[in-house]
């Protein structure tokens, strides 16, 4: 009699919470038991199949994707945002959720770190000062001299938002030589600002691709033929100038001696990396940085995320 005495208060309890959308405390009265009783059955009715949920509609596009990529690649999150009638404009959604994804992460002392990419710094124009200043510190996580000004750079524009200090590398990413690199390194500012970057909390970086037309290429620091050379490698594309394989392997490459940034052991060791990329050329190097281990986050938009999955799929099958 006891079972079915308890199986009784089960249902009576379920129907109240269910069916008359009664609070835990309300039905307590009701039954004339205790709150915490009424928190244990109900997750009980649920446990044993005596309540099932059911949702009445399929689970929107992104949320699959997401649910795939974080699955699939053990990512601590995904954010995907929907295709607009332009790339362009699709790239600016990517930098809008990106700027508002920043802002749910900053916590009092975080230290932030900002590599230099054209689809990173779209965030820029959707940056907004919190109700509350938050302290925090910013870093470039690479050289970001491009000539006078480099147009892909958002840390001051992070900074200025956030109200915080910011610790800046006013060097050239790459220079001529490894000799080159360490008289530059050499100097106290740029030891101060690479120690702060490397202690990053978070960090938000752009993908290059290894194409022709990529970034690198087109910014003068790489001819098309070394390019080339570094592609005949098996690279896919780079992170903060380091590059890496489908397989998410870092290729070592004569440049890496002659990069002023964090490199890949360095980014290897932050907490939280934020990857943020877009577009049918990204595909391949996403792809790869996924596998590496070094993303936590991934910020896109649905054709580029399906796309991944897709080569995905298409590699395990090949293998």
């Amino acid at each position: 009699m006891a079972d079915s005495s308890n199986e009784d208060l089960m249902i009576r309890a379920a129907w109240l919470y269910y069916h008359h959308n009664m609070t835990h405390d309300q039905i307590a009265r009701r039954l004339r038991t205790s709150r915490v009783k009424i928190t244990r059955i109900l997750q009980k009715a649920r446990d044993t199949g005596l309540v099932e949920i059911r949702i009445t509609r399929p689970l929107p596009i992104n949320l699959q994707l997401s649910e795939q990529l974080e699955a699939q690649f053990t990512l601590k999150e995904t954010i995907i945002v929907p295709n607009r009638s332009t790339f362009d404009d699709t790239l600016e959604e990517v930098g809008r959720a990106t700027a508002e994804y920043l802002m749910q992460l900053v916590f009092p002392g975080c230290r932030l770190g900002f590599a230099w990419s054209s689809t990173l710094s779209k965030m820029g124009g959707y940056l907004r000062p919190p109700a509350t200043r938050i302290p925090c510190t910013v870093s470039d996580l690479a050289g970001s001299m491009l000539g006078q000004d480099n147009p892909y750079s958002v840390s001051s524009k992070v900074a200025d938002a956030l109200d915080a200090p910011i610790q800046p590398l006013l060097v050239p990413a790459v220079v001529k030589s490894p000799a080159a690199r360490d008289a530059i390194l050499n100097e106290l500012s740029v030891r101060a600002a690479l120690d702060l970057a490397r202690r990053s909390d978070i960090a938000f970086l752009g993908l290059g691709d290894a194409g022709p037309e990529s970034t690198m290429v087109r910014t003068g620091y790489l001819t098309p033929e070394e390019m080339a050379d570094i592609r005949a490698r098996g690279a896919v594309g780079d992170l903060l100038i380091r590059y890496f394989d489908l397989q998410g392997r870092h290729i070592p490459n004569p440049m890496d001696e002659c990069i002023i940034g964090l490199n890949w052991d360095d980014l290897r060791r932050i907490p939280h990396v934020v990857v943020v990329a877009a577009g049918a050329k990204k595909v391949e190097p996403i792809l790869g940085i996924l596998r590496s281990g070094l993303c936590h986050c991934l910020v896109t938009d649905t054709n580029t995320a399906q796309a991944v999955l897709n080569a995905a799929a298409q590699a395990d099958r090949r293998h």
